[in-house]
């Protein structure tokens, strides 16, 4: 489906010479009249998007886009709401960037609810990521990969971190402003004061902990190395000094583990506040700006370990037929793969290298055991070269060329 027309505009407003309002609508986001947190049958939603100043002034010129998410209990106006704090068009002033502020519920999770097993609406992650970007870059001038966009976001919003961590190959650059980015935290207030709510984003944390892990910030961490980080947090007040502060810490800590560059600042004295949020934005905005210029399209390799057992990233597409759990996909080289899980994967190749033809195939297995595999190549329709690979012993190198 082309995730443009999942979208439909409803309509538009002027609210300033750099700043519009955006009215959507999406079947992603249609929760029915008796939705325990506010029904919306219709599927309506607003953004806000920030352009630059000289944006009518060079028809050809593209530009990097900025996401912004905002913290709970507010919504897609805090971060231009000066009276509110959001200081947003003052601090973006003169950037040549376009900034996009969604909505993202109340208390939304930046997440697909699972809804007590029946999932549908509110797929907050599915609007963001597979329909409101494709609709930003088909309706403005954007820079349209992955090295023109930095996704950040403060409290419940430090989502962003979460978000670029699942789909690393949509973003370049993130940061987190006193973020939500550990929702397993024991103090966190998911697991506590907001633990209804948590349970029909994600279901009972003992009883559905993956799906809390799949979109958990330490859990995806590995899928960073090609991303740019930061990490801002205060130190007083709650929630700052009970999870907020221990949930950056903890990603301080598994980024170290992993070797993975990044930027950590705590401020002493500072609370879970505009003052917090504006100052560390306002740090943050130089060094996303060396991300855009620095930012590789298309890495030659990466690490991906998620939780889904049908994913695509990066144009490599695997299809997995066996037990719950994490997998892991490493690309080495041009030519060799690793792959990490339980049951049988169908690897497809990307859509190029599936045009262009493939020679041999080989897997090796944990034992050190190769053999040829065959490969599904184009046709009939099918637009990509594909094998089947069983990780029945958990782990199989392939090498291709």
């Amino acid at each position: 489906m082309d995730q443009t027309t999942a979208l439909t505009l409803v309509g538009a407003e002027e609210l300033s010479p750099r700043l519009r309002e955006i009215t959507l609508q999406t079947k992603a986001l249609a929760t029915p009249v008796d939705f325990p947190l506010g029904a919306n049958p219709s599927g309506e939603t607003k953004v806000r998007v920030l352009l630059p100043a000289n944006y009518g002034n060079h028809a050809d010129r593209r530009y990097p886009v900025l996401y912004l998410l905002h913290g709970g209990t507010e919504n897609y106006t805090a971060w231009t709401t000066p009276d509110a704090g959001g200081r947003t068009e003052e601090l973006t002033e003169g950037d040549e960037l376009i900034v996009v502020m969604p909505d993202g519920g109340f208390a939304g999770g930046y997440s697909d609810w699972y809804n007590a097993g029946s999932y549908g609406p509110p797929q907050w992650a599915t609007y963001h990521l597979d329909q409101l970007i494709p609709w930003v870059d088909a309706t403005f001038r954007t820079i349209d990969d992955r090295s023109g966009r930095a996704i950040a976001g403060l409290s419940m919003g430090g989502a962003a971190l979460r978000y670029a961590a699942y789909r690393p190959d949509l973003f370049c650059a993130t940061a987190s402003f006193s973020g939500d980015i550990d929702i397993l935290q024991p103090e966190s207030e998911w697991r506590n004061d907001g633990k209804f709510v948590a349970g029909l984003i994600w279901g009972d944390p003992d009883q559905q902990e993956l799906r809390w892990r799949r979109m958990n910030g330490p859990d995806l961490a590995a899928n960073l190395v090609n991303t740019d980080i930061a990490l801002y947090a205060g130190d007083t007040g709650a929630p700052e000094s009970t999870f907020i502060s221990a949930a950056a810490e903890a990603m301080h800590s598994r980024l170290l583990e992993l070797g993975i560059e990044h930027h950590y600042t705590r401020y002493e004295g500072y609370g879970h506040d505009w003052q917090t949020f504006n100052r560390a934005f306002g740090e943050w905005l130089p060094l996303m700006r060396t991300a855009l210029i620095e930012a590789d399209p298309a890495p030659g390799t990466f690490v991906y370990e998620t939780a889904d057992k049908h994913f695509e990233i990066f144009g490599w597409r695997v299809d997995l037929d066996g037990a719950e759990g994490f997998t892991r996909l490493e690309k080495h080289s041009d030519k060799r793969l690793t792959l990490n899980g339980v049951g049988d994967a169908t690897v497809s190749f990307p859509l190029q290298m599936g045009r262009d033809g493939l020679a041999a195939v080989t897997v090796i297995d944990s034992d050190g055991d190769e053999r040829a595999l065959k490969v599904t190549s184009p046709r009939d329709g099918l637009e990509r070269s594909s094998v089947t690979v069983s990780l029945q012993d958990g782990a199989a190198e392939v090498v291709f060329g």
